[in-house]
């Protein structure tokens, strides 16, 4: 859902309020859906757009299918958002800064290969192979250098320990297979949730959002929670 702001200047007594800006707000960012959806429940529509328009780039043209529900034909109804469009709609919000908006899509690619990632090992540790598929795709979308074995190994240590920093000390203790899945999957819902916030922010700069921080501004707030009114 979102709140959203009008801003209106109330300065002058003389004339009507001016609508000077506006201001979005998140409001309940259901980020858990990253990683796990209910039954008949889609993933958000952005990730399903990275399996589809995006593969190639991003997932090496293999679809992820952990993160994107199979049972779901979400890209067989008619009011599906349209990938150019929603290009268009990035590139409006980062004012047409195209390195920007392919980073948006890099983000979206990494999540998703966290959530591709084979995690073995038992109670006691964790292994992530830093040569799999999943490993090399996250390198690549986030702008690593994916022929770098050492980092590679590096990047699946950050999963598979946790890493305590200590005075004067860093203390990595290993993390067993089903805690280093779960902090695979709150790493994914985070990554989401920044990239999302993030494209806010940008919103609100074109918006004219610093006009809220005035004294003399005043503003009318619509609140919209999508699902609240289904009652059934």
């Amino acid at each position: 859902g979102k709140f959203l702001k009008l801003l209106f200047d109330c300065s002058d007594k003389s004339q009507s309020a001016q609508l000077v800006g506006g201001e979005l707000e998140t409001y309940l960012l259901e980020k858990s859906r990253v990683a796990r959806q209910s039954p008949g429940e889609s993933n958000f529509h952005a990730l399903h757009m990275v399996c589809t328009d995006r593969k190639d780039a991003l997932c090496g043209g293999t679809a992820p299918l952990r993160y994107i529900p199979r049972q779901v034909q979400v890209y067989g109804r008619d009011d599906k958002p349209k990938y150019p469009h929603v290009q268009v709609a990035v590139d409006a919000v980062l004012l047409g800064n195209s390195q920007d908006s392919e980073q948006v899509w890099r983000l979206l690619g990494a999540v998703l290969a966290l959530g591709d990632m084979d995690i073995s090992g038992d109670d006691h540790q964790s292994f992530i192979d830093p040569g799999s598929a999943a490993i090399m795709r996250l390198s690549t979308c986030l702008a690593f250098d994916s022929a770098d074995q050492q980092g590679r190994a590096k990047l699946c240590k950050l999963l598979t320990h946790r890493i305590v920093a200590t005075r004067g000390e860093i203390i990595a203790t290993p993390r067993d297979a089903k805690n280093a899945r779960l902090a695979a999957d709150a790493l994914a819902r985070n990554m989401y949730a920044q990239c999302f916030q993030g494209l806010v922010s940008k919103c609100n700069a074109a918006l004219g959002s610093q006009a809220a921080k005035s004294q003399k501004i005043k503003f009318i707030g619509i609140l919209d929670v999508f699902g609240f009114e289904q009652f059934s």
